[in-house]
């Protein structure tokens, strides 16, 4: 039956009946690289007995020893010796070191740190010392392929819009570089893509260019088609300000410098039943606060009769107020303060800001 155990338990079995220990060292290297290290293991028989204290005698400085733990010094052959604390030997193993001419440092040069999608870019790699034996084993790997991929000609080329991580690395060193890819300019993105108005109306629209992680943002310009109907009166980075002269149809157009994008804004200018009280408070018939008034205005005030007659009558008189009183600082004033009370309760009641039409 001896001869079906397996090797440990036949080794515990012999070890226990001599009474002697009995090591089974791990396989151990013949070659050792220079300023490689190696630790050498090992398993003793049999357990019952107190653990054996191991430690490794070199024949020369070649190779140093801190425990079992063995360090690469120089070139050379080396003798190393497993002893235990009374001096008996239970191994010896002549050790090769050897010095390869491995790659120690990767640098990068990029020709810039950013691209944008759709650019090809070339980079360099300098390898230290230039003539090491592993340098063709040189791979590149990208943190996200939907960034960027490379080339096995060392280029990189820009698929998508993020902050793209390149590591260059050989089986012993790595390199990290970064490169920031932008996107192109797609959209021009505008606060209203179609508005009603009054003639001889104020009126402020904004636009910006998407996607936001641009690396330089396109000039927005701004233009009509109908300089009869509208005016344009100013206009800054995002924003444009016109001014209504009559009634009819037109377009604000706004274009993106340096590119083929555009947007159009459709202006309908034409007499309107709206709120002209908050009109003149707040520039425009088509904005956030009067937006909220007249939903509330179709979808509360127009649903009984006392409303309806609110109504009447308010559409009956605010031109008036307005002619006469439109300019005051102190009308603008005093009535912007109790429209946005109102504003606040109505939005707090769930009436939206966004885009409205009327439903009349």
């Amino acid at each position: 039956t001896n001869g079906n155990l397996p090797k440990e338990v036949k080794i515990e079995m012999e070890a226990y009946m001599h009474e002697e220990y009995r090591i089974e060292f791990s396989e151990v290297c013949s070659t050792l690289n220079f300023n490689d290290s190696f630790e050498i293991k090992y398993n003793y028989y049999p357990k019952c007995f107190e653990p054996i204290k191991l430690s490794v005698r070199t024949s020369n400085n070649l190779i140093t020893a801190n425990g079992l733990k063995l360090t690469a010094k120089d070139q050379g052959t080396c003798d190393v010796i497993v002893v235990d604390d009374s001096g008996k030997e239970y191994l010896k193993q002549t050790i090769n070191v050897v010095k390869h001419n491995y790659v120690q440092n990767i640098d990068i040069v990029l020709r810039k740190t950013s691209m944008v999608i759709g650019e090809t870019m070339l980079f360099r790699t300098i390898l230290m010392p230039y003539d090491a034996e592993d340098a063709h084993l040189v791979k590149y790997e990208v943190n996200d392929k939907k960034i960027a991929v490379i080339s096995n000609k060392n280029e990189i080329y820009a698929v998508g819009s993020g902050r793209l991580v390149v590591t260059a690395s050989t089986p012993r060193v790595s390199k990290k570089f970064y490169v920031e890819v932008y996107a192109n300019p797609q959209r021009i993105k505008v606060s209203s893509e179609e508005l009603d108005t009054e003639p001889r109306c104020e009126v402020t629209v904004y636009a910006e260019v998407l996607p936001l992680n641009l690396k330089e943002k396109p000039v927005i310009t701004w233009e009509t088609d109908n300089p009869k109907l509208l005016n344009i009166k100013g206009t800054s980075e995002h924003k444009c300000v016109f001014v209504t002269k009559d009634i009819g149809e037109a377009k604000i157009i706004c274009s993106a410098s340096g590119t083929t994008i555009k947007q159009e804004i459709k202006v309908h200018i034409k007499k309107q039943k709206g709120c002209y009280v908050a009109t003149a408070v707040y520039g425009s018939y088509d904005c956030n606060e009067v937006w909220v008034l007249r939903r509330f205005r179709d979808n509360c005030l127009d649903k009984t009769w006392f409303g309806r007659l609110f109504i009447k009558t308010y559409y009956a008189i605010s031109p008036t107020i307005v002619k006469i009183f439109g300019k005051s600082k102190l009308f603008n004033k005093t009535w912007k303060f109790v429209l946005d009370k109102m504003v606040n309760r109505l939005k707090n009641k769930g009436y939206e800001e966004t885009p409205y039409k009327d439903k009349y």
